[in-house]
């Protein structure tokens, strides 16, 4: 019967059930005390990190060899004096005229920065590029024309010829 009960109390924590499963698991402990998986399977049910940590504490009072217990306090306890450590927030009382922030003025007497600067325009990208394509086009006829040299072959331009 309880190795049923605890195995219902694991797929309710498992399903997302877990203050359904809590009951359960507790009424397995005040039986067995010293059932290790059942202190583990609570600590998984428990909604704050004090909780957990106690109940972890107390499983290793039942089972001080409990490894797993071990490592669960050492995972929690850190984080627990984390948040413990950090004051609490308090919120500031309402002064007119505090809201909306004011923004600091500019100084006068400080220097201003000069024009921004400009990126090439894309008319100067545009002649950049047929000035380059009218360098390519005349190094290609120079070679044709040395070619025709050095060859000694005349130049025949099919469309040129009468």
């Amino acid at each position: 019967m309880t190795k049923e009960r605890f195995n219902q109390a694991i797929q309710l924590i498992k399903s997302g059930e877990v203050e359904r499963a809590r009951p359960i698991l507790l009424e397995l402990l005040k039986t067995d005390p010293h059932n290790e998986a059942a202190w583990l399977w609570l600590v998984q049910s428990l909604p704050t990190p004090a909780q957990r940590i106690a109940a972890l504490e107390q499983c290793l009072k039942h089972n001080p060899n409990s490894q797993r217990a071990k490592w669960g306090l050492a995972q929690l306890k850190p984080r627990e004096a984390s948040l413990a450590a950090k004051p609490p927030l308090t919120p500031r009382p309402y002064v007119p005229g505090s809201w909306p922030p004011r923004i600091p003025s500019v100084d006068q007497s400080a220097p201003k920065p000069g024009p921004p600067k400009r990126r090439p325009s894309r008319l100067l990208w545009v002649g950049i590029g047929l000035l380059g394509l009218i360098v390519i086009m005349g190094a290609c006829a120079v070679g044709v024309l040395l070619w025709g040299v050095i060859t000694q072959t005349p130049l025949v331009i099919p469309f040129l010829q009468p």
